[in-house]
């Protein structure tokens, strides 16, 4: 009787195989054999998803007969984990909005502007 080789996963999961390139992740370390990838990874993307669905929903509260003015679109990201306060006593740099608007005095007492999180800095490119 012909004894026939058992799939490449069953391989993989009874330790029969090289370990797949996606369960080792760079930042969270070894995932495991019944995972599709670094678990806390998916955690992590999944908490992103759900912030910035929550955002979306609450900009398109104001459609169709409405629109969202910069105020509520701060409010709305701050609100969702989009952006965080952060005290400042000098400009941020050349492109600094508020050093526009705010004298020298302003600044030594210190003011509070908005940065762009993590979520907002990363490429926009397709997760595959």
């Amino acid at each position: 009787m012909e004894q026939s080789n058992p799939p490449a996963l069953v391989r993989l999961s009874e330790g029969l195989g090289p370990t797949p390139r996606w369960w080792h992740c760079d930042t969270h370390g070894p995932g495991n054999h019944t995972a599709w990838g670094c678990p806390e990874c998916v955690r992590e993307l999944r908490e992103e998803v759900r912030k910035l669905r929550a955002f979306a929903q609450g900009v398109m509260e104001a459609w169709p007969l409405g629109d969202v003015d910069g105020g509520t679109l701060q409010d709305l990201a701050f609100q969702h984990g989009l952006i965080v306060p952060e005290k400042r006593f000098e400009p941020c740099g050349e492109a600094c909005t508020c050093a526009e608007y705010l004298s020298g005095t302003e600044w030594q007492e210190g003011q509070t502007c908005f940065r762009r999180t993590p979520l907002l800095k990363g490429p926009n490119v397709e997760v595959t």
